[in-house]
């Protein structure tokens, strides 16, 4: 069995919410792996790739890019975990993003940002959360060393190469 999405990504823009960036899933979205099923409900709240700014340039802007499907699904399970660990979540969104033409590349250059910058969201999660910002993380310098030592690497061995060049992944 393969992986796919189900359904399109149909929303609506929730006007004066933070950064009025967020928006309100109006129908049934979901990401099916071989071994799960990742749904995004109709009423769910969603805000886009949540990239720092600084890696607009290379990376894409938050509703830029083949990324944005996966970046729905990640949203959903950052907001309310449903029983999901975090690496699970992170896991699944760089699968996701494969699942739509991201090249490998870019798809474990965006893990490894969500695994870096995605602990305060994380952590913060509840129904009234907004767009946290990241921890402080010089982005260019983050590239360059990705681009020099992590991009090789298989996941368990960039979570632990991260870690020793950033602090723990929270």
């Amino acid at each position: 069995m393969s992986r796919y999405f189900e359904n399109d990504v149909v929303t609506k823009w929730l006007i004066g919410s933070d950064e009025d960036r967020d928006m309100e899933l109006t129908a049934d979205f979901a990401f099916v792996e071989p071994t799960e099923r990742w749904d995004a409900p109709a009423g769910s709240v969603v805000n886009g790739a949540s990239i720092p700014s600084g890696l607009w340039s290379i990376v894409g802007s938050p509703f830029v890019g083949n990324y944005r499907r996966a970046a729905v699904i990640h949203d959903v399970y950052y907001r309310n975990h449903q029983g999901k660990t975090r690496k699970e979540v992170d896991d699944m969104f760089e699968n996701a993003m494969l699942t739509d033409g991201v090249s490998a590349e870019k798809a474990r250059l965006m893990y490894a940002g969500v695994r870096i910058g995605g602990g305060s969201a994380w952590d913060e999660a509840d129904a009234t959360r907004t767009t946290k910002a990241a921890p402080e993380v010089d982005w260019p310098e983050f590239e360059a060393w990705f681009e020099s030592e992590g991009a090789g690497l298989n996941k368990e061995s960039l979570d632990d190469a991260i870690e020793k060049r950033f602090g723990p992944i929270r």
